[in-house]
């Protein structure tokens, strides 16, 4: 069962990702806040609604491998870094991110 806290959270996410649809940057800016909010499944849906609007936003893809890899999906995480650097080859976290993955 979902306690009331989670669904309040839940439905203020979902309302601020509504807000945002239309604006990447503010969805970037989103996911930033979820992330540290260490709701890492919210972060990451705010990051691919932002690469859905902009698919060469290469600190989206970076900060959605970040989430990733804070869920210990280490796959999904090394496939966004590479994503990262696929659009900006100097995108230098998203090759220390990838360089840290190298173990898993």
């Amino acid at each position: 069962m979902i306690s009331s806290k989670s669904k309040e959270r839940r439905d203020q996410f979902l309302k601020k990702l509504s807000e945002c649809a239309q604006n990447a940057e503010a969805l970037l800016v989103l996911g930033k806040s979820c992330f540290l909010s260490s709701w890492y499944h919210e972060a990451i849906a705010a990051y691919k609604k932002c690469i859905a609007l902009e698919s060469r936003n290469d600190a989206a893809y970076y900060n959605l491998g970040v989430a990733y890899q804070a869920l210990g999906k280490h796959h999904e995480a090394r496939n966004a870094f590479l994503k990262a650097l696929e659009i900006n080859p100097n995108h230098e976290a998203s090759q220390e991110a990838l360089n840290s993955l190298a173990a898993y």
